[in-house]
């Protein structure tokens, strides 16, 4: 009579596998956690300065139809003028900054956060744009920054400065 060979044995993860399992999981995902978020962090900055981009090229599509004269009057503002019939923003979107962390309510009557803004030093006493070339040394003129304001005319001058009240310059962007 032939002898049968015993049934295989089905060999399960001892105890001491599966923790060594579970360890090296635990490690490699606490590694890769603080790089995801640091690779958030970069792709807000990317996409901010993607908005300030789309932003000024918008402008200087604006000042090409318009005699080299920037946007924003005292009738209208410059996002309404870079907005108008979307011919130099596509979206209102455009305008929102990643950084910017204001809920609804703080927004005031704006339906759309407008996380930038326009150097208030562009319009001259009568609230009235001026033209580029009136501009004495373009190199060093900062002409959008990112604000945060509760207005609808977002606008800032000097180094810091308000105006119109509650626009307030962001120092450095943080989540």
């Amino acid at each position: 009579m032939a002898k049968s060979s015993p049934p295989p044995v089905e060999r399960a993860f001892t105890l001491l596998e599966l923790l060594v399992v579970i360890a090296i999981i635990t490690i490699l995902a606490a590694i890769a956690i603080p790089s995801l978020s640091s690779a958030r962090e970069r792709a807000k900055i990317v996409k901010d300065m993607s908005n300030l981009r789309q932003i000024g090229t918008a402008t200087q599509m604006y000042m090409n139809d318009n005699n080299g004269v920037l946007p924003g009057s005292a009738t209208a503002t410059w996002m309404l003028q870079l907005e108008q019939s979307q011919k130099y923003l596509s979206t209102w979107r455009v305008l929102e900054s990643p950084f910017d962390t204001r809920s609804t309510s703080e927004l005031g009557n704006a339906t759309t956060a407008v996380s930038y803004g326009i150097n208030a030093n562009v319009y001259d006493v009568n609230n009235a744009a001026i033209s580029a070339d009136k501009i004495r040394k373009p190199i060093t003129f900062i002409l959008f920054a990112p604000a945060q304001a509760s207005t609808a005319s977002v606008s800032f001058t000097g180094a810091g400065n308000s105006s119109p009240p509650g626009v307030k310059v962001l120092a450095a962007a943080s989540t």
